[in-house]
């Protein structure tokens, strides 16, 4: 859910600059019909977060 809500996010930005160009829109969709996809258990979707989580704290130091 906070994916999904961190990609709305950064889509509206997108939408900003590029109000009127529909290929965004149908670019956005299709992303999150392939991520659902990628993704269709719950349980694989936190195990997939708690990973990156992970992975940006060891970058970080």
């Amino acid at each position: 859910m906070r994916v999904t809500f961190f990609l709305l996010l950064v889509f509206s930005l997108i939408f900003k600059y590029h109000l009127s160009e529909l290929s965004t829109l149908v670019t956005f969709f299709a992303f999150v019909e392939k991520y659902r996809v990628e993704f269709p258990e719950p349980n694989s979707k936190t195990l997939f977060l708690r990973k990156s989580r992970v992975f940006r704290n060891s970058i970080d130091g």
